[in-house]
């Protein structure tokens, strides 16, 4: 991990102090390293500030100062997700090594629900044929949202499988993919009707948690 880069940036500052926010919670500021989810989602519950407390990775750089997360290649994070997409930060200032502020600004080194790491290690989808046993074979799946199906047959390559049918080994391959790898047809999010599908299949459990709570926001909207 390399040294520091970025510097706060002042101007995206939260309206309220790091101290402000301590005391509006009940938590002492110097015990704040290491519980970011749960700061970030008592900042929420509490009104303290609006939007959506979220878990994945902090992919910026780690001051040398930051023993706690010095070093390490993969480090989770969690933070507050806001309805224009910024983030709300509580303990973005312990990677920096800096004093305690609440960043409030773009989400620049925040990857919801890992899905940057899961990118780097996408696989081809699997064969039909190779994985039809009969363990694994899905006889008939045929959703009934056209355009579902319509972006499942783009994500898969067509050598590879069946019209009206996918092994159970595809649909895990398909559940795992990367949230923002489900839009193959511009305007339509698949994730929240194909993680629905999944779920009527008894295969919800193959699917990223944070990726089942992304779509469920993407389904209210």
């Amino acid at each position: 991990m390399s040294a520091l880069t970025h510097r706060r940036p002042l101007p995206n500052v939260f309206r309220l102090s790091a101290q402000t926010v301590a005391k509006k919670l009940q938590w002492p500021l110097s015990t704040w390293a290491g519980h970011c989810f749960t700061l970030a989602d008592m900042m929420v519950s509490k009104g303290v500030v609006e939007g959506t407390a979220v878990y994945g990775h902090w992919l910026g750089d780690v001051s040398p100062q930051c023993k706690m997360f010095y070093g390490k290649p993969i480090i989770q994070h969690g933070w507050v997700l806001q309805s224009d997409g910024s983030v709300v930060d509580p303990t973005r200032f312990v990677f920096e090594g800096a004093e305690p502020y609440i960043y409030k600004g773009p989400a620049d080194y925040y990857d919801e629900g890992g899905n940057a790491g899961r990118s780097k290690m996408m696989r081809p989808p699997p064969d039909f044929k190779k994985s039809s046993d009969p363990f694994h074979r899905l006889e008939v799946w045929k959703p009934k949202n056209k355009r579902l199906a319509s972006a499942v047959d783009l994500l898969m390559e067509p050598a590879l499988r069946k019209p009206g049918k996918l092994t159970r080994e595809q649909l895990h391959w398909l559940a795992n993919l990367p949230y923002d790898a489900l839009t193959p047809i511009p305007g339509f999010d698949l994730a929240p009707a194909l993680y629905a599908e999944l779920k009527k299949l008894g295969m919800e459990a193959h699917v990223p948690i944070d990726n089942q709570r992304r779509a469920a926001r993407a389904r209210t909207k």
